[in-house]
């Protein structure tokens, strides 16, 4: 997803949830939105896939992105 399709996500009144920006091991930059669903919070599903991709090394970093 392209920064501004989170941005865009993001800025929706419908939906809400966190978006990531994550930097991988070779410096490249990934944007991504995860929804909160019901008592499934976006933030939590984020944590748990991206700190296993860090575990693996393959991200270097994830920040999170509030609106």
């Amino acid at each position: 997803m392209t920064k501004e399709n989170m941005i865009a996500k993001l800025n929706r009144k419908d939906i809400t949830g966190v978006g990531v920006k994550v930097t991988t091991s070779e410096n490249h930059e990934i944007y991504y939105f995860y929804e909160d669903f019901g008592e499934d919070k976006g933030v939590d599903r984020a944590a748990r896939q991206l700190q296993s991709a860090i575990d693996r090394g393959t991200v270097r970093k994830a920040e999170y992105i509030y609106e």
